[in-house]
Formats: C-alpha cells, structure tokens, sequence
C-alpha cells in the first residue's frame, strides 16, 4: 500500500541482459534444453519478458533509493532472483549468497572488489581463484594434513555437500592402483568396452539449469554435450562412457539424453547410462579423463589422480586443479591433446593438480564452512529435528561467542568473496611446517 521510493538514477536493465534472463528462465520452467526456433515471437517468451522488465524495475526502485545495505538471496538465477541480483549490481550494493551445502555457507559480491565479469558467478570464480591462491595454495604446506585428512573423508562420503550422492553407492572403496586395475577389468566387461583402451566420460548437465550464469563456451549445455557426443562418434580409438544428470527429471522432459542415445546406439565404444546407476567404484576405476562444463566432477576427480576438462566455468575454475577451455577451439584442442596423451600412456594430470584440488576440497569443505546451530547441519532432519535444534540454540546463543557473526564482521570488514570459519591469512603459527623438499610432493597412487 506504500509508494516505491523515486530511486536514485542508475543503469537500466539492457534488452539483452532481460532476454537472457527470460530465455533461461522459460528453459527452466518449461524443462527444456532450448527455446524452438521462433521463441521471440511465443506469447509465453513476451509474457515473460514483460513480467521480468517489471520486477527489474521494482529491484531498480529498492536498491535505487540508496537505503540497501545487501542483497541477500539464496539464489543468483533466473528472474526472480537473478534480476535482483543485476539490479544490486548496477546499484552497487553487496550481493549475498548463503547456501547450506553444510552449515553455512556464502559468497559476497561487493561493488568496490568487481572486475568486470558479465556475471555475479563470473566475478566470483576470478575472486575466489585469486584468494585460493594467495590464502590457500600459498600456505599448503601448512594445509597439506588437512587436505589429505579431508580427502580421505571425501571418499568415504562423510560430511558431503547436500547435493552430493548419499548411501553406498557413493562411498569410494579403492585405495591403491592395484585395486583400481581389478575392478576396472570387470566395469568394463560389464558395459562391453576394451579395458586396455582409455576410458573418457562425459558428464551430461541438467541441461535447463541455470543457463548462461556463468562463462560458457557453447551456445547452451545441450548444445555442449551434442557436440562432444559428435566428436565421441568419430573417435573410436578410446571408450566413450556418456553419462546423465542423477537429477534430469526435474530438469527435462525432452528426453534429450535418450534420444541421443538410441541415435548413436550402433555405436559400440560408446555406452550410455544414467550416471546414478553407476557406483563411485565402478566409475572411478574405469575413467581416465572426466569432461564437462561446470560439474562437480571436476574438483572432485582431479583430487584422486584423474583429470577434468571444463567447458566452462565453476567456482573453483581459477584455482588450477582442471583443465579449463578459453573457447570452443580450446576445447577441441584439449581433447585431442589429453586423449593421444593417455595412448601414449603418459599422465594427464599433475601431482601439482592434484593437490590443488585436494586443498580445494579442504577449503570447501571445511574452511569456508561455518559450523553454527544457528544454521543446523541440513542432514539435521526431518524438519522437527532441525527446528527443535534451533530452538534450543537460539535459547542459549551468546553473541560474543556465536562463529556466523564473527565469520560475517570478518566477510564484511576484509570484503572477502567468501565466509570462513577463521581467519585464512593467519593460519595457526603452531600446524606443522613443511620442509622446503616436500614442496615437489609426489602422489604414488592415482587413489590414496
């Protein structure tokens, strides 16, 4: 019932940045890959374009009064969360985005620290990549016993991020590379593939989500996968293992997985599977080269010996641990050059990549994971459980003493990217410091 507040004059929305934010957002909602040709025209497009240039003017008029402090937002994506996110930036307010992957977890945009990115999940991968290095990779001697205990962790799936696999199935087993070699003969008689050959797998995305929010080399995700498959046709010197997104059904219902699969299915050294059907160990033996645009996979494969190239960004692609593509020709290049590496029998990958990437599960596991019953663990479930968690600890929180506000004055005053449970730049004088000889540590096994 109240009059929006006269904002102070700042950039409007262009045309282009409100049609990508629709086409993505319609993608989403329809659960498709891609608009069909003519897409600019459909009633549903021009509704939902009005809609967005709407709520991007209302965002507009909030962070254009000069009153905002921060936008927090549990999301960065699509119209009603991702105009406010271009709005905020525009306005220059800090933008906030919690996750509960396990406690807490954030990341903060603020104005002063931009570097020009086209996106909020731009900006981040070059800050983040920039602190990793200065704060992580450069006190890894310090850090190594930690990222090596939570390594270890990671393969038996304790403490995993809430959108991680659970149950057994998820859980990796193998400890050496002689247990690697032995069940990789079965996994590859299992799905009818030379075990002698390499083995690259492809990792499907949920091909609706979150198009375009950050850097990309390929026009979309389906358009990615479509193209690499291609590639996988007519490159019969290696096994292909295609795989889905456990989560496609609440991304497609195109049945853009399947169809490709029964287009490509005379094709012997390639396999098709829903990737939820493939246990960790069985995977983790069998693959040699993990490719995909912005996957998990690619901080998490590198850790145990396996490299990863990236058709596109994710927050920890500026931290060295994959292989990342500049471009469309990069990425064609990088393939060819990874696969007549592994026939050549030479690694791929590393010790100085495998390591980053172990740092890298340390630091998003457990650094830049604040522990609070404020924000309780979300396997603290079902929903009673959580609440009755809550409620006691909101009865005897003392806030001199609670770690999210301390973890948030320190974000806020450092103007780092990130929340940490303690400071970075000052890692206890008392952890043990490597010998100067240790810095070319080796990993002798790909799974240690």
């Amino acid at each position: 019932g109240h009059e929006l507040p006269r904002p102070r004059r700042i950039p409007r929305i262009t045309p282009a940045e409100l049609d990508l934010n629709t086409v993505a957002t319609l993608c989403r909602l329809e659960l498709v890959p891609r608009l069909e040709e003519g897409w600019a025209q459909d009633p549903a497009y021009l509704d939902r374009r009005r809609r967005g240039a709407v709520l991007s003017a209302i965002y507009d008029h909030l962070f254009g009064s000069g009153d905002a402090v921060a936008f927090v937002t549990s999301h960065v994506d699509y119209d009603q969360w991702g105009l406010g996110v271009l709005a905020a930036q525009r306005a220059g307010v800090p933008v906030i985005n919690p996750q509960s992957t396990g406690s807490l977890k954030a990341y903060t945009l603020f104005p002063e620290t931009a570097r020009g990115e086209v996106t909020f999940r731009a900006e981040l991968t070059r800050q983040i990549g920039a602190a990793f290095e200065r704060d992580v990779w450069a006190q890894r001697h310090r850090l190594r016993e930690r990222a090596e205990l939570v390594a270890w962790r990671a393969k038996g799936n304790f403490g995993r991020p809430s959108w991680w696999r659970a149950g057994a199935r998820a859980t990796l087993e193998l400890s050496n590379a002689t247990e690697r070699r032995q069940l990789r003969a079965h996994a590859a008689a299992r799905f009818g593939l030379d075990p002698d050959r390499p083995t690259v797998a492809v990792f499907n995305h949920a091909v609706s989500d979150a198009l375009w929010t950050n850097r990309e080399i390929f026009a979309n995700l389906a358009d990615w996968f479509e193209q690499t498959v291609a590639f996988a046709s007519v490159t019969r010197h290696v096994n292909w293992l295609l795989l889905d997104h456990p989560s496609q059904i609440r991304y497609d219902r195109t049945n853009f997985f399947g169809n490709l699969a029964e287009r490509y299915a005379d094709q012997p050294h390639m396999v098709f599977r829903p990737s939820a059907t493939i246990s960790k160990n069985l995977l983790w033996s069998l693959v040699d080269l993990g490719v995909t645009v912005r996957g998990s996979v690619s901080n998490e494969m590198p850790a145990y010996g396996i490299p990863v190239i990236q058709a596109g960004w994710s927050e920890w692609s500026d931290c060295g641990l994959s292989l990342v593509a500049s471009d469309q020709t990069d990425y064609w290049r990088l393939l060819d050059d990874a696969i007549d590496t592994l026939l050549a029998g030479r690694p791929v990958i590393t010790p100085e990549q495998v390591e980053r990437a172990r740092l890298w599960l340390w630091f998003y596991r457990s650094a830049t994971d604040v522990t609070s019953a404020l924000v309780p663990h979300w396997d603290v479930w079902p929903a009673p459980y959580l609440l009755r968690t809550l409620r006691v600890h909101m009865a005897q929180v003392e806030s001199d003493g609670e770690p999210v506000f301390s973890a948030v004055e320190r974000m806020w005053r450092e103007r780092a990217p990130f929340l940490t449970r303690y400071p970075l730049r000052h890692v206890a004088a008392n952890d043990r410091i490597a010998h100067p000889s240790e810095a070319a540590h080796a990993y002798p096994s790909i799974l240690v």
